[in-house]
């Protein structure tokens, strides 16, 4: 029975969300929200599928890092990184279709890279993408243009270099078009950088040691993850998560403080709710000015969990995807297909095999 192990989630222009996941087989998949029912008013999920593109990655090479940002126009662009360090990219033809990416481009072998970001780099949207080799340097290639259809600049290194990065990198773009990148370091303590937006100067400012304290008696972070959101009032809008090498899942938010109305970082909080185990991994992302939805990779058992939080801590729930009925007194076989694939998401249980597997067959034909 397959379960996820890393989880990236993205946000379509239309509000709707798509995720991917990698298994414990190195198998990339993704599941996404559409819309059904009388007006296109109800939300369901699709059940997971690795058939979510017309062209899988060549060979099906097992997969080990998933990255994903938007373009200016709503567009998605997703990065996968094979287990022989080899990257590859896609982009969505169609803004807002799950299933209209174009086919995959090979960025060639890069020895020792295991993590990766993308994230608009200036107010245009423009696209930039990192990687970190064995050697720990960072390499980059960025779009020419904010477009979707423009190219991708050569591999180059990074301007800033720091031998100690090796653990987690995130990058993500602020409302007013600066960017900033994050990565925890072999002795456990998150560094960051950015480049500015505008001003004399729009080279990429150093690396340095986070300035918002690491809880004292927390152990140390184990990845970071960050996502920007669109600007709100007196608010420009981040939040920077963590998990901690015992399981621990923590959240810094950037917010107007309420006192000194001015922007700020405020302290690191710990979530709750979580099982022992706690958790691996988590994916977050930004949906207008409604808050953020979350997922995390929780072990014992290694089941999603996802949440919503509107700028507060909510109790976390189990992810499940229930299915709609694909025919009319089919509800039996939607919910008995959502519990088998939330179980195992790879079971070839579905509706229709539940029915022929339950009814003649022949009743089925007639009546489908």
């Amino acid at each position: 029975m397959g379960y996820m192990v890393s989880v990236t989630a993205a946000t379509f222009k239309n509000g709707l969300v798509q995720l991917w996941g990698i298994d414990d087989q190195s198998h990339l998949w993704s599941c996404w929200q559409v819309l059904l029912g009388q007006g296109n008013t109800t939300v369901f999920w699709q059940p997971w599928t690795k058939a979510w593109t017309t062209e899988t990655i060549p060979q099906q090479r097992p997969a080990i890092a998933v990255a994903v940002a938007p373009f200016p126009d709503g567009a998605l662009s997703l990065w996968v990184m094979t287990n022989d360090h080899q990257i590859w990219s896609t982009f969505q033809t169609t803004v807002n279709d799950a299933r209209a990416w174009a086919p995959w481009k090979s960025w060639g072998v890069q020895e020792g890279a295991t993590v990766m970001a993308v994230a608009p780099l200036n107010q245009f949207g423009m696209l930039e993408f990192w990687t970190i080799k064995s050697n720990s340097n960072i390499i980059t290639c960025n779009k020419e243009t904010p477009s979707s259809s423009s190219i991708w600049t050569p591999w180059r290194d990074f301007e800033l270099h720091n031998s100690g990065l090796h653990n987690s990198l995130t990058a993500a773009g602020w409302s007013d078009g600066s960017c900033q990148l994050w990565a925890v370091d072999q002795l456990g303590k998150i560094q960051s950088c950015c480049k500015p937006a505008s001003g004399p100067d729009l080279s990429w400012r150093d690396w340095g040691e986070w300035p918002t304290p690491w809880p004292a008696s927390a152990p140390p972070p184990r990845q970071v993850t960050a996502s920007g959101r669109p600007p709100m009032a007196n608010s420009i809008g981040m939040e920077l998560w963590a998990t901690d090498t015992a399981g621990g899942l923590w959240r810094l938010s950037w917010n107007t403080d309420d006192v000194l109305n001015v922007p700020t970082w405020a302290r690191w909080d710990k979530f709750s709710g979580l099982p022992k185990a706690g958790a691996t991994q988590s994916a977050l992302l930004s949906k207008s000015e409604r808050g953020f939805k979350a997922w995390a990779i929780i072990v014992a058992p290694s089941r999603m969990r996802w949440m919503q939080t509107p700028y507060k801590l909510t109790d976390w729930a189990l992810f499940v995807a229930p299915q709609p009925q694909l025919r009319t007194y089919w509800c039996w076989a939607a919910v008995t297909s959502t519990v088998s694939r939330f179980y195992d998401f790879s079971s070839a249980w579905d509706q229709c095999s539940l029915v022929n597997a339950m009814l003649n067959p022949t009743v089925f034909m007639r009546t489908s």
